[in-house]
């Protein structure tokens, strides 16, 4: 941006790290979203028809401001810009899925799988979807499919256990819980977290997060620890 600072993709693109960020790795996150927000902005201004600016802009809305109207309207900008951007198919979706229209959410996302099939986020988000639909057989078999695939896929670990538990599938759930609290290198004395009424308490704690944006690690307080 500092060789052509009206480059507008540019600025799409400084939005969506910017997002990125905030959402994965700031401590302060507020901040981030706000200089997304003013980066897809600026590449709105530009170029009011770059659809990835519109998802940007959405994403990091919806994120600082809890704003579910104005997301929506981005996101809907950006599919009648693209209808094949799969970013804003994923995006709309998640928001759908939150919002309480499942079998649209799973519609939509299934329209984002068809153009990109090989993708595991798109996987996952779709296994997240079909959770949040309560269709809790159908989460478990999708992220079991795609942690075959990818075993490093922690996210998908920890709601798979999350999956589990919801359908009441203790044994499975504790064991699955274990693998993720491994895999991140999270350190508990944490054999307690075998034992039915702890690994309630263990979730309702903090070990489940916003499923409209089930991405980053919880909150995970060590209720378990005797």
């Amino acid at each position: 941006m500092r060789t052509d600072p009206a480059f507008p993709e540019a600025h799409a693109a400084l939005a969506i790290t910017e997002e990125f960020i905030g959402n994965e790795v700031s401590l302060t996150p507020a901040t981030e979203y706000q200089r997304a927000i003013a980066e897809a902005r600026r590449a709105l201004d530009l170029d009011p028809s770059l659809a990835e600016a519109h998802v940007a802009l959405g994403n990091a809305m919806l994120r600082n401001e809890w704003d579910w109207h104005d997301a929506k309207v981005e996101y809907l900008r950006a599919l009648d810009l693209d209808d094949k951007s799969v970013s804003a198919l994923k995006a709309y979706a998640r928001l759908l899925g939150a919002i309480g229209k499942k079998e649209e959410s799973l519609r939509v996302i299934g329209r984002a799988q068809a153009l990109d099939p090989l993708s595991f986020r798109i996987q996952y988000d779709r296994a997240v979807l079909s959770y949040l639909a309560r269709d809790y057989e159908q989460a478990v078999a999708q992220l079991t499919s795609l942690l075959e695939v990818h075993p490093e896929f922690a996210e998908a670990r920890k709601f798979l256990s999350d999956a589990y538990a919801r359908d009441e599938h203790w044994d499975k759930a504790s064991t699955e819980l274990l693998k993720w609290l491994q895999q991140i290198r999270i350190i508990y004395r944490i054999s307690f977290i075998k034992e039915k009424t702890c690994l309630k308490k263990f979730m309702n704690a903090g070990f489940s997060q916003n499923p409209a944006f089930p991405f980053g690690e919880p909150n995970i307080s060590p209720i378990c620890v005797r």
